[in-house]
């Protein structure tokens, strides 16, 4: 792999020290399944291949403090997401991996990949459990094409995360 990116993300504008701390935000999130070749299709190129059994990927939505989504005017989507009636008796460390592409600065459109350790309090997870309603926007589109209209297979969410987002690596 590439050395670690060692300089500040830029987020809407604002620059972010790495490594970005999280202290306090709220997780959901939802599973589903998608056509095998579609999700081939979307990632060809980018050095990854998709998670597949009997045909279907798997694709999942993450979603970060935030209910409605926008591109300036433009609603990407809004969701509702329950993770169910019975949360997890500790709080747990759960290992995330991450990918990521920069829109600017260094290494602009190059795929990333870095380790995200989140750690959940309130952790909550359930079959089924989420509502999506997409938008007129280019990520809209992708997240149809991966299957994210229907049923999810499963929906989680945490009432409080934190962690440390640091380097990320070069992909290939």
């Amino acid at each position: 792999m590439a050395p670690a990116l060692a300089d500040r993300w830029v987020v809407f504008g604002t620059e972010i020290p790495n490594p970005a701390q999280i202290r306090d935000a709220r997780f959901a999130g939802a599973v589903y399944a998608c056509r095998a070749a579609e999700a081939r299709a979307l990632m060809r190129g980018t050095g990854l291949e998709p998670v597949t059994a009997g045909g279907r990927a798997f694709s999942a939505l993450a979603c970060i403090q935030y209910i409605k989504l926008w591109d300036g005017e433009t609603r990407v989507l809004a969701v509702a997401l329950d993770g169910g009636p019975v949360a997890a008796p500790t709080a747990m460390t759960i290992p995330l991996p991450v990918w990521s592409v920069r829109v600017d600065g260094a290494n602009q459109g190059e795929l990333l990949h870095g380790p995200f350790p989140l750690r959940a309090e309130g952790f909550r997870i359930r079959p089924g459990g989420a509502r999506v309603a997409l938008g007129e926007h280019r990520m809209s589109d992708l997240a149809r094409r991966l299957g994210m209209t229907g049923s999810a297979l499963y929906t989680m969410s945490a009432r409080k995360i934190s962690g440390s987002l640091g380097d990320f690596d070069v992909v290939g």
